[in-house]
């Protein structure tokens, strides 16, 4: 409570040494470990962030610990870890947009576009006007070479989101994989 209320004042390095002391007596303690992590990830401290994080994952009771591993490992381009840390949030029930892309484009990263687009469904359904992820399963598709599918996918990102110049750019991309040529002025305007 003590490194609580040093945070709310701004006493950021007070709150830093309650933590600590706190944890000296009960480094179980998953909420302490989250706050410390949280103030060293703000402070600039990633790798004694992600020490905490870790610490606190077997005792949290949600899964914030997962989500923070899982978004420092996608930023380090750790795509293995941010798998098994993002993975691990949304089999505790986590269906936040922006984890399942993260943990989508992990795995297109990794090759894995199976898998991926698996992501990327599950993604639209809790989000479906989310124009990025119409996009990326449309590269999936395309990948895949169902280009019809990767077309409609590509247009419904620019219904979406007309300033989308990735879906622009994947739309000319398949009509030239389907017919050499084929681009000038097939790409729908704005």
């Amino acid at each position: 409570a003590l490194g609580l209320a040093r945070m709310k004042d701004g006493n950021y390095a007070g709150a830093v040494d309650a933590l600590r002391l706190c944890l000296e007596g009960n480094p179980d303690h998953a909420g302490a470990q989250m706050h410390l992590g949280i103030l060293l990830e703000n402070a600039g401290d990633i790798a004694s962030a992600k020490e905490r994080y870790v610490a606190a994952a077997p005792f949290a009771d949600s899964e914030e610990p997962f989500l923070r591993l899982g978004r420092i490992a996608f930023r380090e381009k750790d795509y293995a870890a941010a798998i098994r840390y993002l993975g691990g949030a949304v089999r505790r029930g986590l269906r936040d947009p922006r984890v399942l892309a993260n943990l989508a484009g992990a795995h297109m990263e990794l090759g894995r576009h199976e898998t991926a687009a698996e992501i990327y469904e599950i993604l639209l359904t809790v989000d479906p006007s989310n124009a990025a992820a119409h996009n990326d399963i449309g590269v999936v598709y395309a990948k895949r070479k169902q280009f019809a599918r990767a077309l409609a996918k590509f247009r419904r990102a620019v219904e979406l989101d007309p300033a989308n110049a990735d879906a622009y750019h994947n739309i000319s991309k398949t009509l030239e994989a389907v017919s050499p040529g084929a681009v000038a002025g097939a790409v729908p305007a704005a």
